[in-house]
């Protein structure tokens, strides 16, 4: 999946995914390291952006 095919609908099951999985493993299911400085906020939330857009 490229930034190009990144739909709203991607994004929020990712997002519902994070939720329920929790930060660390979610981080490790993709391979990825905690963010240190770009997250994505919703609802008061803070994800890791890189793993929300290029699982």
């Amino acid at each position: 999946m490229s930034l190009n095919d990144l739909t709203v609908e991607a994004v929020n099951s990712a997002l519902r995914e994070f939720d329920d999985l929790t930060r660390d493993p979610f981080l490790a299911r993709y391979g990825f390291k905690p963010a240190r400085s770009y997250f994505l906020i919703r609802d008061g939330k803070q994800y890791d952006t890189k793993a929300i857009l290029l699982p």
